[in-house]
C-alpha cells in the first residue's frame, strides 16, 4: 500500500503450480505469468461502465490494464509430477490472484476489501485499521 502516491502497488507474486507431468517448462511459466498479470489487472484495475447505454471503453487506449511498468516479478515453482498426466497450465493461476491481493491487503494494514475492482479509494474508504 503506497499511501504517498495513494495507489496499491504489487511488487511480488509467488506461485506455486502443479499441473502434473510438465512437458515444457518454459511454456507453462509463460501461461501462468500471463494467467497472473491478467488476474492482477482484474483485481486492482479492470471495469467495464456503461454510460448513455454504450460502454464507456472501446478500445484499450480507455479501457485500464496492468502495463509492464505496473506488473509484479513472479516467482514460480513448477510441481513436476511425472506419475499424473499433463492437466491446465495457466488457467488456474488466474483464480487466487484477487484472493492473494485481498488477503496480503488485509495482513498488512487490517482492512478488509471485499469487491472488485481492489482500489485505494476504497481501501481508504473502508473500515478500521488493526
Amino acid at each position: 500500500m503506497d499511501r504517498t502516491e495513494q495507489r496499491i502497488r504489487l511488487e511480488n507474486v509467488y506461485v506455486a503450480h502443479d499441473c502434473g507431468l510438465v512437458v515444457n517448462p518454459n511454456q507453462v511459466m509463460a501461461q501462468i505469468e500471463g494467467n497472473v498479470v491478467w488476474g492482477c489487472g482484474m483485481a486492482l484495475k479492470e471495469r467495464l461502465t456503461v454510460k448513455n447505454g454504450r460502454m464507456s471503453a472501446e478500445n484499450f487506449n480507455t479501457y485500464e490494464v496492468v502495463r509492464l511498468d505496473e506488473a509484479p516479478d513472479i516467482e514460480i515453482a513448477l510441481i513436476n509430477r511425472p506419475d499424473v498426466p499433463p492437466a491446465g497450465a495457466g488457467e488456474p493461476a488466474i483464480a487466487p490472484v484477487a484472493a492473494a491481493i485481498a488477503n496480503a491487503l488485509y495482513t498488512g494494514t487490517g482492512k478488509r476489501i471485499r469487491s472488485l475492482p481492489i482500489t485505494y479509494e476504497k481501501w481508504a474508504s473502508s473500515g478500521e485499521i488493526r
